[in-house]
């Protein structure tokens, strides 16, 4: 491929054709006034909007955990019903408040009594055109074995609202 390079000095412009594609770059000292403050001001939005994104991400992870710390002292305690009532709408459609109560009780009897989380890490954050979203994962020693947990939360209004919760081990398999 050939590579051409030609400037005009006059406009101030440098043209490179590289294999049939050109591309124009505009010298700095011919850009008027008003377009370099332009091209300043966009650089410090950007800038100021990955700050402000990455505050918000350790915020919300941090309401996220202590979300999953009031899970399981109420999951602990078996308020279950709690739970489900502060779940997302989309939570609750998945499946019924019994269903839950069923799935919620066979963990607690399988895995017996759980002590305090012993690893939680932050898997993700997500903003979509349906909310920001924070998913953590969670281990937990139990009396009968280890748990390994995902939360998925909502971020609504500065509160974690549970969209999804997985648990696993082993002994959930069998009966």
């Amino acid at each position: 491929m050939e590579k051409v390079t030609k400037y005009n000095k006059e406009q101030g412009e440098t043209v490179v054709q590289n294999g049939g594609r050109a591309m124009m770059d505009i010298h700095p000292a011919r850009l008027g006034r008003e377009e370099m403050k332009r091209r300043w001001l966009r650089s410090i939005i950007v800038i100021i909007s990955l700050a402000l994104c990455s505050c918000s991400a350790s915020v919300n992870y941090r309401d996220a955990k202590n979300a999953a710390d009031t899970f399981h002292h109420l999951f602990d305690s078996g308020q279950y019903v709690a739970i489900y009532s502060s779940a997302s709408e989309g939570f609750q459609k998945a499946g019924s408040r019994d269903q839950f109560i069923g799935y919620s009780s066979r963990i607690n009897r399988k895995m017996g009594k759980c002590g305090e989380l012993s690893v939680v890490t932050f898997a993700r954050y997500q903003t979509s055109t349906s909310g920001s979203f924070v998913i953590i994962k969670s281990s937990r020693t139990c009396a009968n074995g280890n748990l390994d947990e995902q939360f998925v939360w909502q971020m609504i209004e500065g509160k974690a609202t549970l969209v999804h919760y997985t648990a696993n081990s082993p002994l959930l398999l069998t009966d």
